[in-house]
């Protein structure tokens, strides 16, 4: 599967992308969460 390097929002203008230098304990620390495949993703209620 292949992923994208930009995501954006429904209703907004922006583009997003995380920096290729992030460490995984920032990720964790900001809400992702590790799937069983070793990628992030980031979920809200």
């Amino acid at each position: 599967m292949a992923f994208t390097k930009q995501a954006t929002l429904k209703g907004f203008n922006r583009t997003f992308e995380i920096n290729p230098a992030c460490k995984p304990y920032t990720l964790r620390d900001n809400g992702f969460t590790e799937s069983t495949g070793g990628n992030f993703q980031y979920k809200r209620p």
